[in-house]
């Protein structure tokens, strides 16, 4: 079976779920990560030293809120690079979870697939199209055990 993504394809092919991609946008977002960590690390390091020559209090509270955005871009780096699953195929029987919920805009559905190792991989339908829903049925009757969740 195959459905249809707004950024690509699904396949199923037997118990696995294989995603084409139509777009680089995960190419394109870790050169994104990369970049502006590189650029909270310099900029960090340059309001350090900075602030050591200086020994003035308002360097210092410029540092402290450049580490404290340099840890918080951590976080998110963490998320993208452990949390999420960035593999192209999914196998259903590692799958513990399904959640589907509207996105901001209320024109795509997004659909998680939580695993096995707490890792998540999410795909956006297009809401008009309703292939959220024939997917997630498609899912359940191959893995039966699955949670579901509607937001």
């Amino acid at each position: 079976m195959e459905f249809t993504t707004t950024d690509g394809k699904l396949l199923l092919e037997g118990t696995a779920i294989k995603q084409k991609r139509l777009t680089n946008a995960r190419r394109r977002n870790i050169f994104l990560y990369c970049f502006f960590l590189l650029f909270l690390i310099n900029v960090f390091v340059e309001k350090l030293g900075i602030a050591q020559e200086t020994q003035k209090r308002t360097k210092w509270i410029s540092v402290s809120i450049y580490g404290i955005a340099l840890l918080l871009y951590l976080g998110v780096l963490f998320d993208f690079f452990f949390r999420q699953y960035l593999k192209d195929k999914v196998y259903i029987n590692k799958i513990v979870k399904i959640r589907s919920f509207p996105s901001g805009e209320g024109l795509d559905t997004n659909v998680v697939l939580t695993m096995q190792s707490k890792k998540y991989k999410l795909y956006k339908f297009r809401t008009l199209e309703k292939q959220a829903e024939a997917f997630i049925e498609t899912v359940r009757s191959i893995n039966p055990t699955t949670q579901l969740v509607f937001e």
